[in-house]
């Protein structure tokens, strides 16, 4: 399970930086469409490497991955929340 959320973390960072770069591509309408599209990527880029980092400790054993690995986990359900909310209702 932990590797499976490792993998999870890393291609969420692989899919924001792809989105990131996509950004170009897009008109959304607004003054602040993409720079809320921007954060919204950039806090998934931080949201993949919590995640990676709290199953890499995990795998290893590490007294800190008892706090880390299920935060991380919250932390991407949260994220997934907001983005949800976003795209429902902000785009």
């Amino acid at each position: 399970m932990t590797k499976i959320i490792k993998l999870i973390g890393i291609f969420t960072i692989i899919f924001a930086i792809l989105g990131l770069g996509l950004m170009v591509f897009n008109d959304l309408s607004g003054p602040e469409g993409k720079a809320g599209l921007g954060s919204l990527f950039v806090f998934q880029i931080i949201i993949g490497a919590f995640l990676t980092y709290g199953a890499q400790l995990k795998l290893s054993g590490s007294l800190l991955a008892k706090k880390v690995y299920p935060s991380s986990i919250a932390a991407m359900v949260l994220f997934s929340a907001i983005a949800y909310r976003w795209f429902w209702y902000g785009v």
